[in-house]
């Protein structure tokens, strides 16, 4: 019983309890942030790592050097949180390419390399 929490009643016995184990809420991210991609340069696949504080509708594309979309990699309401999405390039050509992500009024753009 050595560490086990207790009680005296007012009878005199013991009560012996057993911890309760508690599983703290997730953490909400307190602000909007893309991270870099992983690898970077990559070949054929990447991953991007983004935080939104609060859910709502999400868009994330990709661009070549000229400005055009290239592919839509999300396009749907998300929920407040960490999100993880992998890019598989082996369509497309050795370059340079922008991913912008945007969640509400918010906005954000890394640059990522293709090497092949």
């Amino acid at each position: 019983m050595e560490g086990l929490p207790v009680a005296l009643t007012n009878e005199g016995s013991i009560t012996v309890t057993k911890p309760v184990s508690v599983e703290a809420d997730p953490v909400l991210p307190a602000k909007f942030k893309l991270d870099q991609n992983c690898p970077n340069p990559f070949n054929p696949t990447t991953r991007f790592s983004f935080s939104i504080p609060e859910a709502g509708f999400t868009t994330m594309r990709l661009y070549n050097i000229n400005g055009e979309e290239v592919a839509i990699l999300v396009n749907r309401e998300l929920t407040a949180g960490q999100h993880e999405i992998v890019l598989d390039a082996s369509e497309l050509a050795s370059g340079v390419y922008y991913a912008r992500l945007q969640a509400g009024n918010k906005t954000a753009t890394k640059k990522i390399i293709l090497l092949k």
